[in-house]
């Protein structure tokens, strides 16, 4: 069984209201992220839903937008199981969205 152990930097483009102003999370942001369940190319299917958590906070013009813990939900975009001895499986996984602090979900452009 092969486990995919996952963390990645992602970019989000995103405009969030604040109390006061709107905040954009700008076009390059790294936000690092990693699965919080066990994902293994044996049952992995396409389509589906893999959880995940931010790494650390994310702020803008010091407000912070995303926390550290907020899930993150991705999908398994491929999956092909190991065959033989010495082939690897492999899971591919397309993010979908993370979670800010107004509860908004950020949707992820790559």
């Amino acid at each position: 069984m092969n486990k995919l152990s996952l963390v990645m930097a992602v970019f989000f483009l995103a405009t969030l209201a604040t109390a006061q102003q709107a905040l954009t999370i700008p076009a390059g942001t790294a936000v690092r992220i990693r699965t919080t369940q066990q994902v293994s190319s044996e049952t992995a299917r396409v389509g589906d839903d893999v959880p995940m958590e931010v790494l650390a906070d994310v702020a803008v013009d010091g407000y912070v937008v995303i926390r550290q813990g907020a899930p993150v939900i991705a999908v398994v975009s491929r999956a092909k199981e190991a065959k033989t001895i010495g082939r690897r499986g492999h899971v591919g996984v397309s993010l979908k969205y993370a979670e800010a602090v107004t509860g908004e979900h950020v949707f992820v452009r790559l």
